[in-house]
């Protein structure tokens, strides 16, 4: 009973070992992806560096806010809400100025194939770049050329919904923490 608590004891220290050095790296390509949309230049040795000069990060709940220091105003955010079946996760550029997104991805989620699981497919990502946000943003059945519409996935009303959610939260924090 021993050496089988010692096995799996270091099996578990093994396994989270190799977890969190996977973390850390996902954090760091996340960062190198946040400086290179902010324009900053970096190399691999002066990364460290020019990411706590040129970033500031506010976090909440179930959100991370990254803001430029630089001259233009923009926000990377990273943030998490509940879809119909799982956790959906999303990383959001804002340009502050011009109140508009620039780009959504979907880094994580758990929904259906082929109804919620659209969220990462490019028609309905591409909607979301250079969107008008000044009033928010509004997932509809049918876009009105209203600024801030953009359609909502056939079958997938609360995917859909939580998304809108999540994406007006983060603009909300974004817009009230940039002022």
């Amino acid at each position: 009973l021993l050496v089988m608590t010692t096995i799996c004891t270091l099996l578990l220290a093994w396994g989270n070992s190799v977890y969190q050095k996977a973390l850390a790296e996902k954090e760091k390509e996340l960062r190198m992806d946040i400086l290179r949309t902010f324009g900053v230049p970096f190399t691999e040795d002066t990364f460290f560096s020019a990411f706590n000069d040129a970033v500031e990060i506010e976090k909440d709940k179930r959100t991370t806010y990254y803001f430029s220091l630089g001259e233009s105003k923009q926000a990377a955010v990273i943030t998490t809400g509940s879809g119909l079946w799982s956790e959906i996760e999303i990383f959001l550029l804002v340009d502050i100025d011009s109140e508009t997104i620039q780009e959504l991805r979907v880094l994580s989620h758990g929904e259906t194939p082929g109804l919620g699981g659209r969220i990462e497919e490019e028609w309905f990502l591409d909607q979301f770049v250079d969107l008008d946000i000044s009033e928010g943003v509004k997932v509809v059945s049918e876009r009105a050329d209203v600024p801030g519409e953009v359609d909502a996935i056939s079958g997938a009303t609360r995917t859909s919904d939580a998304v809108m959610l999540m994406i007006n939260k983060a603009l909300d924090g974004a817009m009230s923490s940039s002022q």
